[in-house]
């Protein structure tokens, strides 16, 4: 396990690319980019939350990730 670290560019199943920054043990940032432009949900530390996406969006999640 790594307290603190990145990765970006991860494909994920549906047509997104994913790029995650995390600190302490806690995400501290998340940025989808949806290459398809299906719908995509996100789940975080018991929250879900829906997003509608279109070909090239960007969904990025900053700071405000426990209020999913």
């Amino acid at each position: 396990a790594w307290p603190s670290g990145s990765f970006a560019g991860l494909r994920a199943r549906g047509g997104f690319e994913v790029d995650l920054e995390w600190n302490n043990s806690a995400l501290t940032r998340v940025r989808v980019r949806s290459l398809s432009g299906l719908p995509c949900r996100i789940h975080y530390d018991g929250h879900t939350r829906d997003f509608t996406t279109a070909v090239g969006q960007v969904i990025e999640l900053n700071g405000a990730l426990k209020n999913l």
